[in-house]
């Protein structure tokens, strides 16, 4: 994952491991007010100074559309150096970003660099935006949440999965459930585990109401399924056919039927 770092030599450094977006960024050094913005891929990379251009454009022209765990890298670093953090306009560096900045997107942000090292790594992998990660906003401090954060690798969750993760796992945070309630036991899915902790109630209505729907005299060209998003039961038909002919004979049947109970 890229780690922001502040080097100190003659000149300030401030470097990252993400890639500058055009590669002659890469063999020259861009100097802003004794701070050089960007590493280099040469021993002879020629310094340039150009600290009467703005801070904001130059991040934007050496690294480009970055995703949401670099630009907090990148937030990160720059409240380290007074002179960077007053210069960057975040509200332009946002909207060029195609993002809104405000003061939600900052306090996720913050939230975000609370974070241990094995969630940002996950976090980065799966490219997640800040609408993913604006559950973490409910926090107030992340002991269990990070003491966890080894799941989130070690099941390989993908990004839709460990969205709902995340969510069900503020939620439980926040109800104080203890950190040995919250991990999955051996071999066991950890967002199931944790959607039965979060709603043992419903689910156990659901598993009775889905039950009993299959039990139900349906067609063979239909088919029920019923699942749970957060705490509502959503239920899908679906109906199999060939063509539109095929489909409109199969809804008069389900008329004709519907007339006959």
């Amino acid at each position: 994952m890229p780690i922001a770092m502040l080097i100190s030599e003659k000149s300030e450094f401030i470097c990252f491991e993400y890639k500058a977006r055009k590669p002659y960024f890469n063999r020259i050094l861009i100097e802003w007010k004794g701070i050089v913005l960007n590493p280099s891929t040469t021993d002879s990379a020629v310094l340039i100074d150009l600290s009467h251009d703005n801070l904001t454009e130059l991040f934007f022209d050496i690294y480009g559309s970055l995703c949401f765990l670099e630009i907090a890298e990148l937030f990160e670093a720059l409240q380290g150096r007074s002179t960077l953090k007053e210069s960057m306009n975040w509200d332009l560096y946002f909207n060029k970003q195609n993002l809104v900045w405000n003061t939600r997107s900052e306090q996720i942000i913050k939230q975000i660099l609370k974070t241990n090292e094995a969630f940002k790594s996950w976090a980065y992998d799966r490219k997640l935006s800040s609408a993913d990660l604006m559950p973490l906003n409910a926090l107030t401090e992340f002991r269990v949440f990070n003491s966890l954060s080894y799941l989130f690798t070690d099941q390989r969750l993908t990004r839709s999965d460990g969205k709902r993760v995340i969510d069900l796992l503020v939620d439980l945070i926040l109800m104080d459930r203890s950190v040995e309630a919250l991990i999955p036991e051996e071999g066991q899915n950890w967002l199931e585990h944790l959607v039965k902790l979060r709603f043992p109630m419903t689910l156990e209505k659901d598993n009775s109401s889905l039950k009993s729907n299959e039990l139900g005299e349906l067609p063979k060209f239909m088919n029920l399924t019923q699942f749970r998003q957060g705490d509502r039961l959503m239920s899908k038909l679906q109906i199999t056919f060939t063509d539109t002919q095929d489909l409109r004979q199969k809804l008069n049947r389900l008329e004709l039927t519907s007339r006959n109970q």
